[in-house]
């Protein structure tokens, strides 16, 4: 046999080595617990407040109180991202009849808005209290419960509250927006 022939087959012997091997690693990873997710699962965007959703499924609650437990969580955990002065378009799907449901509970402007607030915007960008909008998110929250909710109202924040009664480790990102120039220094402070 020549010598390219002989190179050729170790190499090719390498290749369906590595694929055994591959395969049999791949094989041999553990597998999700039967069922584990049969019945739905929850994503947010920490695992503390994946887990409070996961809860409230696993004490019968539904896949919108679940949501709606997770959120609230969201807002302690990363207040950047969610938050409960904000406002929120809740979208529903339902499996069973294939119609989906759009919640819009986003800020709003106040009942008494100045018509011609936007008229100072040209040299800078006024800043104070005129621009906060009405906060829409909880009363996002509580029509989707109405709607859809299993458990008690109560229920859906009772996880996060017990969250707050212990020492709680802020992200990363959180830290370095809380300690941005922004916010701190001569004369700022976030409280």
């Amino acid at each position: 046999m020549s010598t390219g022939k002989i190179c050729c087959l170790v190499l090719l012997s390498l290749a369906v080595l590595a694929g055994a091997v591959t395969l049999v690693v791949i094989l041999s990873q553990p597998r999700c617990a039967a069922q584990q997710y049969r019945h739905g699962a929850v994503a947010a965007d920490t695992e503390t407040c994946s887990l409070i959703g996961r809860d409230i499924l696993k004490s019968g609650g539904s896949a919108v109180d679940a949501a709606i437990a997770g959120l609230i969580c969201t807002s302690v955990m990363n207040p950047q991202s969610s938050g409960l002065g904000g406002g929120v378009v809740f979208t529903i799907y339902d499996a069973s009849t294939g119609a989906v449901e759009v919640i819009n509970a986003r800020e709003t402007a106040p009942r008494v808005f100045p018509l011609n607030l936007l008229s100072g915007c040209g040299v800078g960008f006024p800043i104070g209290p005129r621009w906060i909008g009405v906060p829409g998110e909880i009363r996002g929250y509580e029509e989707a419960h109405k709607r859809h909710g299993r458990l008690p109202w109560k229920a859906l924040f009772e996880p996060t509250i017990k969250l707050l009664s212990e020492p709680l480790v802020i992200s990363p990102v959180l830290e370095k927006i809380l300690h941005h120039p922004a916010f701190s220094g001569p004369g700022k402070s976030l409280w």
